[in-house]
C-alpha cells in the first residue's frame, strides 16, 4: 500500500490535547494559567533551519501542494501557497521557506508573543538561537548531506551543542580533582554558544585537543 501523504501528524483528540488549546493561546487564557503556575519557557531555533526542510523539497510547481499536504490540511496548505506566491525565486526555496516559517520561526515567535501579551514576564520567556556550527562534526556528515549541512546548524542539530555542555563540565571537574592539565574558568552558555575563557594552553592532552578542536577556539 502506498500513502499519498506518508507523514503522520498530531491531532487534537480533546483527551490528551484539548481542542481549545489554540483558542486558549490566542485569548490569553493559556498565558494566565502559565503565569499563575510560575512557569518558565525555554524556546528557540537554529540558524539554518531550512537546511533539513530542503531535503526532498519539490522542484516543480506540481509538487508544491502535495508536499505541503504532508504537513498541513488542504485549506491551510492552499492558503500558504497563495500567501507565499512570488516571495521566493523557485519552488524548492518557496516550499522550504513555508515549512521553515510555519514549523519553527513564525510559530515560536507567535507563541512567545502570546505569552508576553497575556502577562507572562519577559524574564520567564527564554528565547535562544544557535548559530555557531561545531566544525568537528562536518567530517561526520554522510556524503549525501555534506553539501547542504557543512558549516551550518540545521534543524534539530542543536542537540550537539546541548550535549557538549555536560562534557565540558565533566572535564572541568576532573581538572579540579588534580589533573591540572587545563584551567577552565567562566564556562557559560550565551546565545547558544559555549564560551571557554581563560584557557591555559601550556600543556595539551589528547582530551584537551578534542575539546578545543570541537569548538574551533
Amino acid at each position: 500500500m502506498k500513502l499519498k501523504t506518508p507523514s503522520f501528524r498530531a491531532v487534537l483528540d480533546n483527551q490528551i490535547i484539548s481542542k481549545d488549546v489554540f483558542q486558549w493561546i490566542h485569548s490569553g487564557e493559556f498565558a494566565r494559567r502559565f503565569k499563575a503556575r510560575g512557569m518558565k519557557l525555554l524556546i528557540g531555533e537554529v540558524e539554518h533551519e531550512e537546511a533539513v526542510y530542503s531535503l526532498g523539497a519539490p522542484t516543480a510547481i506540481e509538487g508544491l501542494l502535495p508536499g505541503l499536504l504532508n504537513y498541513y490540511r488542504s485549506s491551510v496548505a492552499k492558503a500558504l501557497v497563495d500567501h507565499y506566491t512570488g516571495s521566493h525565486p523557485d519552488v524548492e526555496r518557496m516550499f522550504t521557506g513555508i515549512v521553515t516559517d510555519v514549523q519553527v520561526r513564525a510559530t515560536t515567535r507567535a507563541f512567545s508573543k502570546a505569552l508576553v501579551d497575556g502577562g507572562v514576564p519577559l524574564k520567564d520567556v527564554l528565547r535562544y538561537r544557535v548559530s555557531m556550527p561545531i566544525k568537528a562534526e562536518d567530517e561526520n556528515f554522510p556524503a549525501a548531506l555534506a553539501e547542504k549541512f557543512k558549516g551550518k546548524v540545521p534543524h534539530a542539530f542543536d542537540f550537539l551543542h546541548w550535549w557538549y555542555v555536560p562534557l565540558i563540565r565533566v572535564v572541568e571537574t576532573g581538572l579540579r580533582n588534580g589533573l591540572d592539565l587545563l584551567r577552565l574558568r567562566n564556562v557559560r552558555f550565551e546565545s547558544g554558544l559555549v564560551l571557554l575563557r581563560n584557557l591555559s594552553r601550556e600543556r595539551k592532552s589528547l582530551g584537551e585537543r578534542r575539546i578545543l578542536r570541537s569548538f574551533d577556539i
